[in-house]
């Protein structure tokens, strides 16, 4: 999907159980002593999932190498086209295209092995619903004023 919406920018994370909400509380037995991210980029497993914390990091680099990667390409394509244009700073992105390609095979091959590594992990969580319900919109909360949208 990002190869073929070609995005401005990119962003990744794992799911996060937050209380209150349905999802923390299927997942609440499997929560330890840590409860919340360290910070906003962590990607760490507070739950048995399918993957491992590396796992998810590891997906995180490839991702943003590739997507770097692309976008620094399509930059320097353009410039290519019109050099008159070329500044200090396109540079710098032919060196981060450069090393970011370099680099994506090795990321690559860290992250299958990973993933083949397997998990010791509970797996997917079952579903919640089943297919009927999932499909059947739930009940909305009035808007101000009791008028809907």
């Amino acid at each position: 999907m990002v190869r073929d919406c070609q995005p401005d920018d990119v962003g990744m994370s794992v799911s996060y159980p937050l209380p209150g909400m349905p999802f923390f509380a299927r997942v609440r037995g499997q929560l330890g002593q840590q409860q919340n991210w360290q910070d906003s980029n962590d990607l760490a497993m507070l739950y048995a999932g399918p993957f491992s914390t590396a796992f998810y990091r590891q997906l995180h680099t490839v991702l943003h190498k590739e997507f770097r990667a692309r976008r620094h390409w399509t930059e320097l394509k353009r410039l290519a086209r019109h050099p008159a244009g070329l500044e200090k700073a396109d540079l710098r992105r032919a060196t981060a295209m450069i090393y970011h390609t370099a680099t994506l095979p090795g990321a690559r091959w860290r992250l299958k092995r990973l993933q083949a590594s397997g998990f010791a992990a509970a797996g997917p969580l079952p579903p919640a619903l089943d297919p009927q319900a999932a499909a059947t919109p739930s009940a909305q909360p009035r808007r101000m004023g009791g008028k809907r949208p």
